[in-house]
């Protein structure tokens, strides 16, 4: 039984893992990096880099209450949300791909719908490539991330209510 139970976790692992970005990937003029290092062999942690068009790139950093299997099982809903705003999105149904506060409520929404007893705070990023503006919402994600630039580095700051806990929750984005 825990030689079956450890090659589940494996086969989950290697599931989850599949989902993630290269671990390096230059996307127009921006270069995308991540390191996770799970506590367990799945977990709540998940990042994902994306082009949305030829002018846009998204981002997300997302951490999954608790750990193991339940959590990592979030991830891949999550996985599957965002590819689901991105294929919307192309096909010209919606363009809250690009409104990080809307997909965030809307998000929220999901979770609180899905009753998965779960919550999970996420930061996403639009970027602009043309303009080379960064618009971005935050539901609880902290430590805020950091941003890399020639100047230095700044951290990303702007509060907001983790997905799945409340839902009155409302998000705002920042430039």
């Amino acid at each position: 039984s825990l030689r079956k139970l450890r090659a589940d976790e494996e086969a989950g692992k290697a599931i989850q893992t599949s989902l993630l970005p290269p671990t390096i990937e230059q996307i127009g003029p921006f270069v995308f990096s991540r390191y996770l290092k799970p506590s367990f062999y799945m977990s709540g942690d998940f990042v994902d880099y994306f082009r949305i068009d030829d002018r846009h790139v998204g981002f997300y950093m997302a951490d999954v209450s608790g750990h193991g299997v339940s959590s990592a099982f979030v991830t891949v809903l999550l996985k599957s949300y965002m590819s689901y705003a991105r294929e919307r999105f192309t096909a010209g149904e919606d363009r809250m791909i690009l409104d990080p506060a809307a997909l965030l409520k809307h998000l929220n929404a999901e979770v609180l719908d899905q009753n998965v007893g779960k919550h999970l705070t996420l930061f996403y990023g639009v970027v602009d490539t043309a303009t080379r503006t960064l618009t971005f919402g935050n539901a609880g994600q902290f430590p805020f991330p950091i941003l890399l630039h020639k100047g230095g580095a700044e951290g990303v700051r702007i509060k907001g209510t983790p997905l799945g806990m409340f839902p009155f929750s409302t998000y705002a984005n920042a430039e």
